[in-house]
């Protein structure tokens, strides 16, 4: 492939630098936090080496570009990049879609194509689609707390070809008169056609050619005493039914069956210190199913299906514990946890088709799908409560893959077309969350009870003549009960201060003699020391 740039090019790529010379100047002297978008653009033209043969010359495509990107505080944000293809029978379009995260990472790619190319009467299309999500979401409230984290990848590619008969009668009068014949005669059908059904609604015109529904089940059970199961189980269901009348032939039907191993308990069991409950299971079964439909009327036919095989392997567990309740203001309190894990792993493979042929104009399409998935998932939450708070925590991981595969090849207006694609997906997931939740409406209930309660002990103080009821009795009592009071209190002081007077009188009347008592005994010491004395000095002086 030779590339080259033309002239016009060379002064669309100089004005775009200057264009963006001039937005950089712009986004350097605004604020940091304010968003700028920054636009770069060029055509070119590509050309392939031809031998010189005689055969004609398909001319050049020129192809256009343009880029912009958004920057937050001089990061780049997003990304948006577009392309435009034209030639003489090609044209077609791309377009680009990033994401950056705060560390500027990719945290999200969208990728989309068309091309068509013209050739007289055929027309080749494709498309392609891809997404790539690579991010972590966290979710935060006022009761909650969450983190969340994608990864997915997709593709899918798309071609047709179209080959129209018609190419030369379009817009020709006889080929307008012809389309318009067509829908003439279409809404004539459909007029007749909405007759029959009111006619097979309402008037019995429909019978029903036949009709039935088949269904069944057994199980081989190792372990089954009401509480306990382990064995195997197998059912099949299926129904259909075709019926005739005024608005056509319909027929109808789908069809199950499921068998598998299956292990399940349960028990329960409460003592002094609460109730314990639980539950177990596991389960490996394989499935298949099928359903389809199909109808003819004055509108043409109308067919479709679908089959599907698959597996399943899961286990699950549940457990609660409860204590036993404690009143708080007329409100019964408990505290406990209830868990729940399960994992999980489905591989399923399905095809469906459809079939459609209608005369105004004449019209088939016939369509179909094959696919093929699998899904590998693993959760759990549990939730702790403690009277009217609780606290509840989640997490999740999951994995899984698909294949797509589809095909259709339809007439439609003097249009052959024959289709098909293929696509894939890949998703892993994982996340936890915690949140917490109060009732206040057990609060409430609470806080009356405790001030009912409060209240109630007033009112039992109150009610002195006890009839369970406040009124003027209460009162007259509670009045006679202070005047007795008051009396016993005046009568308790009045002899408190009579009982006072006698008793200083007493110790008046003690302390009087006592002082005399006391005089009486000084003065015989008195004379008992003079006479001492006296005695004392004669003795003295009878020896000179």
């Amino acid at each position: 492939m030779s590339v080259r740039r033309s002239d016009n090019n060379n002064n669309n790529i100089q004005r775009t630098q200057q264009a963006q010379q001039a937005q950089q100047t712009n986004r350097s002297s605004a604020p940091s936090s304010t968003p700028t978008t920054r636009s770069s653009g060029n055509s070119f033209e590509t050309g392939h080496s031809r031998p010189n043969f005689a055969q004609p010359q398909f001319s050049r495509p020129q192809i256009t570009t343009q880029s912009n990107t958004q920057y937050v505080n001089g990061r780049p944000q997003s990304n948006s990049t577009t392309a435009q293809v034209q030639g003489r029978n090609l044209e077609g379009s791309a377009q680009l879609d990033t994401q950056f995260g705060r560390n500027g990472q990719i945290t999200q790619q969208d990728f989309s194509a068309n091309i068509t190319r013209n050739y007289g009467a055929t027309t080749i299309n494709q498309q392609a689609q891809g997404n790539y999500t690579n991010q972590t979401t966290y979710n935060s409230s006022s009761n909650s707390r969450g983190v969340d984290y994608q990864y997915n990848r997709s593709a899918s590619v798309n071609t047709s070809v179209t080959h129209d008969y018609n190419a030369a009668q379009r817009g020709t009068p006889e080929y307008a008169a012809q389309r318009e014949a067509y829908a003439q005669r279409a809404e004539n059908l459909q007029t007749l056609q909405n007759a029959g059904n009111y006619a097979a609604e309402n008037l019995g015109m429909r019978t029903t050619l036949a009709e039935g529904s088949v269904s069944s089940q057994s199980q081989a059970a190792l372990i089954d005493n009401g509480s306990t199961f382990v064995g195997a189980r197998a059912q099949t269901n299926a129904q259909g039914s075709v019926t005739v009348g005024t608005d056509g032939v319909h027929a109808q039907g789908n069809a199950e069956a499921r068998a598998g191993v299956y292990a399940e308990t349960a028990g329960q069991a409460t003592g002094a210190y609460g109730t314990v409950a639980g539950s177990a299971g596991a389960r490996a079964e394989v499935y298949a199913t099928a359903e389809g439909q199909a109808s003819l009327d004055l509108n043409g036919l109308n067919a479709q299906g679908r089959v599907a095989i698959g597996a399943e392997v899961s286990a699950d567990v549940h457990g609660t514990y409860t204590t036993p309740p404690v009143t708080i203001g007329g409100v019964d309190m408990t505290a406990g946890i209830d868990a729940n894990a399960r994992v999980a792993a489905q591989a399923e493979a399905s095809a469906s088709g459809r079939v459609q042929i209608t005369g105004n104009p004449p019209t088939a399409i016939i369509e179909g799908e094959v696919g093929a998935s699998a899904v590998v998932k693993a959760e759990a939450d549990a939730t702790i409560h403690v009277g009217p708070f609780s606290v509840t925590g989640s997490a999740y991981a999951s994995a899984g893959a698909e294949a797509r595969a589809q095909g259709a090849i339809g007439f439609d207006d003097g249009k052959l077309t024959i289709s098909g694609g293929i696509g894939a997906a890949l998703g892993i997931g994982a996340g936890a969350d915690v949140s917490i939740t109060v009732d206040v409406g057990a609060i409430g209930n609470a806080a009356v009870g405790l001030a009912r309660e409060g209240a109630q002990a007033v009112v039992n103080t109150l009610d002195a003549n006890n009839n369970g009821r406040l009124d003027i009795g209460d009162a007259a009592v509670i009045g006679q009960n202070a005047v007795n009071t008051v009396r016993d209190g005046v009568q308790a002081v009045g002899n408190a201060i009579g009982d006072g007077v006698q008793a200083v009188g007493n110790a008046v009347s003690q302390g009087a003699q006592a002082v005399g008592n006391a005089i009486s005994n000084v003065g015989n010491a008195i004379g008992d020391g003079i006479s001492n004395a006296g005695n004392a000095v004669k003795e003295f002086f009878s020896g000179w």
